[in-house]
Formats: C-alpha cells, structure tokens, sequence
C-alpha cells in the first residue's frame, strides 16, 4: 500500500492528522482515547476452516465408500448448489452493481454460477462440464499463485479439494452407450 492509500485506515489516519500541520498550525486537536482498546486476544480455532474440512471430508467420504453413497450424492449436490449460489452472488455484484471492490473477482472461476444448475442434472448429463469445471478450478489457483486474485487458500483449500473431487468423480462415471 502506498502512503495514500494507508491513510484510509483509521490508526494511520489519525496519526496522520496528529502531526499534520498547515502554515505551522495543527489540523487536528490532540487525539482523546474515548474507549480503550482491548489487549489481543491469542490465537484460536479458525471455525471456517474446521467447518470446510468437514465438508470436504464427509464428500470425499461419501464419494469413495459405496456403503456411503448417499451421503456423497447429498453432499456433492449442496456442495454444487452451494457454491452456484455464490458464483450467482458474485455475478450480481460484479455486473449488477457499482461496487469497485467487487469486479474482476475471479473467484468466479471455482464457485461457478453454472453449478447451481448442474447440481439438478443427472451424472451422466455432466461429463463435459465436470472436465471444464476441473480446468477453471485449476486456473483459479493458477491467478493465485501469480497473484492476480490472492484466495484465502488456508481456509478455502478444503472446499477446493472437494469440489475437485466431485468434478472427479462425475467425470470418471463410465459413460453408458446407447444400443
């Protein structure tokens, strides 16, 4: 962040004003510490990242034993749904509206608009996509590492191994031939 840009931020706007002076005259009065600040908490569980490994887990899970099938074909579908949900959220406030903050968000890449239908569709019906799926997903990491669009890559990888393992799993269905 350059120094304009910082003084956006309240600790170093006000300490900016502090010492700001025009013609040898203080801009600001002296600063009065209305509510101390709380000494730093240490630390702790992160709760996103606990709730998406568990997601990832009870997919992956329900994907690989058949004894668990249904639990995977009930979380591959809110997991689609889910994450159509939010590729619909980010369309919305990327086209939708005047945020500046909002556009270019390439998130859109791995939380997909199109999963919220492909969600409904047969297994079967979503071979292609779940190859395209699986490309774009690879590109939102891609723009990471390049850091175009930096993701929180601790707390979201769980649910980007979950949905690759979901595309994965669509695409390695054996396609059934018509006679």
């Amino acid at each position: 962040m350059t120094d304009k840009d910082i003084m956006f931020l309240p600790d170093f706007l006000r300490d900016g004003l502090a010492g700001a002076t025009v013609n040898g005259i203080k801009v600001a009065p002296d600063t009065k510490e209305i509510l101390p600040a709380s000494p730093l908490q240490p630390i702790g569980v992160n709760p996103a990242f606990i709730l998406n490994c568990i997601i990832a887990l009870l997919t992956i899970l329900g994907l690989s034993f058949p004894k668990l099938r249904v639990l995977g074909n009930i979380m591959s579908f809110l997991l689609l749904f889910i994450t159509g949900l939010l590729g619909c959220l980010i369309i919305v406030m990327w086209f939708g509206t005047d945020h500046k903050a909002c556009g270019e968000n390439f998130n859109i890449f791995w939380a997909l608009p199109s999963n919220l239908l492909m969600a409904f569709l047969l297994k079967k019906e979503k071979n292609r996509y779940a190859s395209i799926a699986i490309t774009l997903l690879v590109l939102s990491l891609l723009l990471h590492i390049f850091k175009v669009q930096e993701l929180p890559l601790f707390v979201l990888s769980p649910i980007l191994f979950a949905l690759l393992y979901v595309y994965g799993s669509i695409y390695r269905k054996p396609k059934i031939k018509s006679a």
